[in-house]
């Protein structure tokens, strides 16, 4: 089975501040609210590169193709 890659980003955000990750490699996506009603997504996943738990707060999350996704391009070579 093909592991899928997830953009996690904000609209202000340039791909540099992205979160690329693995399905394999998060643990649960909520959705909330703030204060002054947007709605926002908390991804929780496990970061191989420092081996713990963390979080990404994000506005939107959808599954990319690595080879034609031009901001992991960007993000990969940063």
């Amino acid at each position: 089975m093909k592991n899928t890659v997830f953009k996690c980003y904000s609209e202000s955000d340039t791909p540099e501040n992205m979160l690329f990750v693995s399905s394999n490699d998060i643990t649960t996506i909520s959705s909330f609210i703030t204060r002054d009603g947007k709605n926002k997504l908390f991804i929780n996943y496990y970061n191989d590169e420092i081996c713990i738990d963390t979080f990404f707060i994000c506005d939107k999350i959808e599954a990319i193709d690595i080879e034609t996704d031009s901001d992991y391009q960007i993000w990969k070579n940063s």
